[in-house]
């Protein structure tokens, strides 16, 4: 079976080294090919990125700083990512809401470690 590593852009870190070298969304997004919108879609996390985006930032900045502007996002399915990724959009309100309605779907009672009401929106 093989096993294949999915990584992601932790966008509060993209923004932050973006920021350090003093290089503007604008300028970045000229040199990966993409728009301004994009980046700040990036940095906000509301954007899974494709693998060239990724490659582009290896290109520009180096394998090491590529390491440390993504996580590793392997253990989630597609389901995963697609349903953090609207939650990401959600008013605070909301966000409870979901947690709530995913919480009584859970059945937590049943599953030892998992506690409703723990997490805040």
């Amino acid at each position: 079976m093989c096993s294949v590593k999915v990584f992601r852009i932790n966008g509060v870190r993209f923004r932050d080294f973006r920021s350090v070298k003093g290089i503007s969304q604008k300028d970045l997004a000229d040199k990966l090919g993409v728009s301004r919108a994009t980046i700040y879609k990036l940095e906000t996390g509301r954007l899974v990125q494709s693998q060239s985006i990724i490659d582009h930032v290896e290109e520009l900045f180096g394998k090491s700083v590529l390491e440390y502007l993504t996580e590793d996002v392997s253990m989630f399915k597609d389901d995963e990512l697609e349903l953090v990724n609207y939650f990401r959009w959600c008013a605070s309100a909301d966000r409870k809401l979901v947690l709530e309605i995913a919480c009584s779907l859970s059945n937590s009672e049943t599953k030892p470690g998992l506690e409703c009401g723990t997490v805040k929106a």
